[in-house]
């Protein structure tokens, strides 16, 4: 008599391999997002630290504008003088 047992078509371990995976993914998310908070709460420490120590002035971005030049140019540096802005740049 042929074996009328009737076969899974997946083995045991090929079944349960999504739930794992979808377990393991979970489980890397929450230590990965874990660590990123962590990571947050030190670098807020040290940022309060550094302001403690050094002092903190807050700045913002009063205007824009556009400086051009002769040259196509690439900026490497700025700064004001008095009433004055330094603009330096290599061509």
């Amino acid at each position: 008599m042929a074996n009328t047992e009737d076969k899974p078509d997946k083995s045991p371990s090929e079944a349960a391999s999504p739930a794992l995976e979808h377990g393991t993914y979970e489980v890397i998310r929450n230590r990965l997002t874990a660590a990123g908070r962590e990571l947050q709460e030190k670098l807020a420490r040290l940022n309060e630290a550094r302001r403690e120590a050094f002092g903190a002035i807050a700045t913002a971005l009063l205007g824009t504008g556009r400086i051009t030049t002769d040259n196509n140019c690439i900026p490497r540096d700025l700064i004001a003088i008095d009433s004055r802005f330094l603009f330096g740049y290599n061509v």
